[in-house]
Formats: C-alpha cells, sequence, structure tokens
C-alpha cells in the first residue's frame, strides 16, 4: 500500500500499532488503533498517539457503553503495576520505561492490549543574528526547534553569568533522595534534596517541579510517595544567576 493515505474499515483484526515510512526509509511516528470486538466486554481507554516525555498521563477502563470501570487492575507488558485495584491509572511524568502494551482487568474479563508511545521531550534550539557583532549594534535570539510553537510553550530568557567567588559557570544542582532507600513504596514520606556545586557561598532560592501548593524556596522538599515520575529542582540568586535543572526519576513500588 503507498499513498498519502489508508482507510481501512476496521474489524477486530485491524486492532494494533500502525505507522508509515518514506522511499528514504523514514519512519513516522508510530499510533495505536484498539477495535472492541464482541469477545471482549470491555476496552482500556489509552492515548492513541504518542505521548511527550514528562506529560501526565491517565489511562481507563470502559464498557461496551463507555461507562467508568471501577475496581480495576492495570498491567503493563504483561505484568501487574499495582497489587491493589483502582479506578484509572495515572502517571504524573511519563518517561520512556513507560512506553509498551497496556491493559485492564475487571471482574476477571481482560482488555484487549493497547501500545503506549513516549516520544522524546521537544528541545529549544538558540540562535544568534548577526553571529559577529560590533560594539553598539543590535542583536535578535531566535528560540526555535519546537513542533507547534504556539501551542502552550512559554517562553524564558536566561543569561549564565560567573559565579561570584569563582571564574568557572555556576553547575548543574544535583537531586538527592533521603533516605536512600532501594525500594520506595506507596505513602511512605521521603526528603528531596537539592544541592548544588560550585555556587561560591551564594543565597539560594530553589524552583522545584512538579510544582504544587506546598513547594518549597529552600533545598528539601519533602513528599509523600504517590506515583513515579521526575522531580527536578535548580537554584537562582537573581532573574541572572540560575543553574540548570538537577533531575530524580523516582520509583515507587505497590
Amino acid at each position: 500500500m503507498s499513498g498519502f493515505s489508508y482507510t481501512i474499515t476496521p474489524d477486530w483484526s485491524h486492532s494494533g500499532v500502525y505507522w508509515c515510512e518514506s522511499g528514504s526509509a523514514d519512519f513516522s511516528n508510530a499510533v495505536n488503533i484498539t477495535v472492541q470486538d464482541k469477545h471482549h466486554s470491555i476496552i482500556l481507554v489509552s492515548p492513541a498517539l504518542p505521548v511527550t516525555e514528562g506529560d501526565p498521563v491517565t489511562l481507563s477502563c470502559r464498557d461496551k457503553e463507555q461507562k467508568l470501570l471501577s475496581n480495576v487492575f492495570f498491567y503493563h507488558n504483561n505484568k501487574l503495576i499495582h497489587n491493589d485495584s483502582r479506578e484509572e491509572l495515572k502517571i504524573s511524568a511519563v518517561s520512556k520505561s513507560d512506553e509498551g502494551f497496556y491493559k485492564c482487568e475487571h471482574s476477571g474479563k481482560e482488555s484487549p492490549q493497547s501500545w503506549m508511545a513516549v516520544r522524546d521531550k521537544p528541545q529549544p534550539v538558540l540562535s544568534v543574528s548577526p553571529s559577529w557583532l560590533s560594539p553598539g549594534a543590535s542583536v535578535t535570539l531566535s528560540c526555535g526547534g519546537l513542533e507547534h510553537p504556539s501551542a502552550g510553550w512559554r517562553f524564558f530568557w536566561y543569561k549564565m553569568v560567573p559565579a561570584k567567588s569563582s571564574s568557572s559557570y555556576i553547575s548543574k544542582a544535583t537531586v538527592t533522595l533521603q533516605p536512600n532507600w532501594s525500594q520506595i513504596f506507596r505513602g511512605e514520606k521521603v526528603t528531596l534534596r537539592c544541592e548544588i556545586h560550585g555556587g561560591g557561598g551564594a543565597q539560594w532560592t530553589y524552583e522545584w517541579r512538579p510544582t504544587s501548593r506546598n513547594s518549597p524556596t529552600s533545598s528539601e522538599y519533602r513528599i509523600t510517595a504517590a506515583d513515579s515520575g521526575e522531580y527536578k529542582c535548580r537554584g537562582r540568586t537573581d532573574v541572572f544567576t540560575i543553574t540548570k535543572w538537577g533531575v530524580l526519576r523516582l520509583a515507587v513500588s505497590g
């Protein structure tokens, strides 16, 4: 089959992952199509298009009348995700490790598997024009390289400056976990710590992601473990003195 479009009249055999390929062997993103047949009384509601790394995702299980079901078990690549049943599966910040096949189980009945694809988070590209300057000349900085730049993107501009007591630039922040257990279970209280090296004794204000009403401005962030996801921090002393984000991937069990 060749051409710009491909039309099907779906039956249960058309469920699966679809993609297209150009004549130069470039592959498109993959999309998931799940066709509910008479043998399946429930279906997993999941994103059909790839989701971006770091975005929140919610999966649910519904019957033929699209009624949301409760007391549901969710599986990732045929492995039970949680030992307890729930109404929805919420992933606060999706990562590449979350990519794969998902299904749900309700009252002993299983849905067909659905594939959830995760794509890399787009990275902005900074360009400058003109590239050579003379004193008094103006210069334009452009932030581009993003898909759909008008769709909810916000742009902030920063200038990296040397630390006050050092000639080197301020390094990236580091996020550590206390206690640093190998396995964290849901409901446990843990402390995230933001450490900055090479700051020259500066007085830092800290930013945390994801944010909430209780997000602190100090170097420690005490949370109750809920779902797996990414936590980020960075430090700033003023609008121009700012570190790069430090990232910690928190894996929550049970």
